[in-house]
């Protein structure tokens, strides 16, 4: 081979692997971006348990001795409760494969 041959080959082996470094770089930069993303969110999640107090138990007669509109009214509470967090939860899952969709483009 001719020794122009050898030289453009050696040219586009040092493009190819300068285009590898930079897409690497590109890469890793992104998952460092995620990284430190998902650690602000566990801080996050930590830092508000670590707040959160327990309920307060109160000094209620049990259920069944009180009269049924007061069970009534402590069940669609609770229930207005569990539709919120599933509410919040479909919204958190929404966000993460949103996020996911767009952590490979």
């Amino acid at each position: 081979m001719p020794g122009w041959g050898w030289a453009l080959l050696v040219v586009f082996m040092i493009v190819a692997v300068a285009l590898g470094l930079i897409h690497a770089f590109r890469r890793f930069r992104h998952m460092g971006f995620m990284v430190g993303a998902l650690g602000n969110a566990v801080s996050r999640r930590f830092e508000r348990m670590s707040t959160e107090k327990a309920p307060k138990r109160t000094n209620e007669p049990p259920l069944y001795t009180q009269p049924l509109e007061m069970a009534q009214e402590r069940y669609a509470r609770a229930y207005a409760q569990k539709l919120e967090r599933n509410e919040r939860k479909e919204e958190r899952h929404r966000a993460t494969w949103l996020a996911w969709l767009d952590f490979n483009n």
